[in-house]
């Protein structure tokens, strides 16, 4: 017997099957609640509000939880893979890596960095900061190597007792680069969101077509999207279309002012202007397309 599916942006077996409640047979799991194709989790039931992946899965296949009303899951000690889009679009609100206690670092070491794309209800991954894939310390991010694979836009939501306003990604983790969707703000829904500020280190150096996207969804009138960036020069590579579907003044791009070299702390007008101007060539948008100014403190 073959399975089709699970693989790239290929759809498993059974996507959007909104009213799947039961699995049973050859390949369903001792539970009945998820198929495993040869160590591979390519789906699971709809009606659950949590799920831990049972020992023995390797992958979590393609789309395997691709919109899916799941809030909860945990993985097993067995987990290696997570493969494109699988998580996309779902409820889900936690994400719990099981830590090898060992070298307290997370069993899975390799996670498409489209897996976690438009998780609008994500609060929070909880796993280890250490190893190949890892948390940030404030749960909030996830990100594998130098590359960020995703934020919990979840826990921004102004429906939360202490939504997130502002986040920044500290020097200190070494990010250097920003895949597709990463902030992708498309399905999110318009005024529902309380982010308002995010900081990017100076580490980085590349970010991807499609990044930031539909940022006005978690913006409005009053509160423009800011993205602050602590590095004096802007990244080495920004992609064409890395702002596609943003609307055109809706996002500011704030760069750190250059002071005069006499110790004076007094900023050098002309030099700020120049690194500005370099900043909105870099994002290849036009002159027009954002709001730009400086500042003198970092604001996280």
């Amino acid at each position: 017997t073959t399975i089709q599916g699970g693989y790239g942006d290929e759809d498993g077996p059974f996507v959007e099957c909104s009213s799947l409640k039961t699995i049973s047979g050859k390949f369903a799991t001792d539970d009945g609640q998820a198929l495993n194709y040869n160590g591979i989790l390519l789906k699971v039931v709809e009606e659950l509000s949590a799920y831990n992946i049972p020992e023995g899965v390797q992958v979590v296949g393609s789309k395997a939880f691709y919109k899916s009303l799941i809030t909860n899951v945990s993985f097993p000690t067995s987990l290696k893979t997570i493969r494109d889009h699988a998580f996309e679009y779902s409820k889900i609100n936690a994400v719990n890596f099981s830590i090898n206690p060992g070298n307290e670092t997370t069993y899975v070491d390799s996670i498409a960095e489209n897996s976690f794309v438009h998780c609008f209800y994500l609060k929070e991954f909880n796993g280890s900061t250490n190893g190949t894939v890892r948390v940030t310390p404030d749960n909030l991010g996830l990100y594998q190597g130098t590359t960020l694979l995703a934020f919990a836009w979840g826990s921004t939501l102004k429906s939360n007792e202490s939504p997130i306003t502002a986040w920044s990604i500290p020097d200190s983790l070494g990010i250097q680069k920003l895949p597709e969707s990463v902030f992708d703000a498309e399905g999110a829904s318009s005024g529902s969101y309380l982010l308002r500020k995010l900081g990017l280190p100076s580490t980085l150096t590349y970010i991807c077509k499609g990044a930031f996207q539909y940022l006005q969804n978690v913006s409005d009138d009053n509160n423009k999207f800011s993205i602050y960036f602590k590095g004096g020069d802007p990244p080495k590579t920004v992609e064409k279309d890395a702002f596609m579907n943003v609307t055109q003044k809706t996002v500011y791009l704030y760069v750190p002012a250059v002071l005069n070299s006499d110790y004076s702390l007094n900023i050098d007008a002309n030099a700020t202007n120049e690194r500005i101007t370099k900043y909105l060539v870099m994002m290849g948008m036009g002159y027009d397309f954002f709001m730009a100014d400086y500042y003198t403190n970092w604001p996280f």
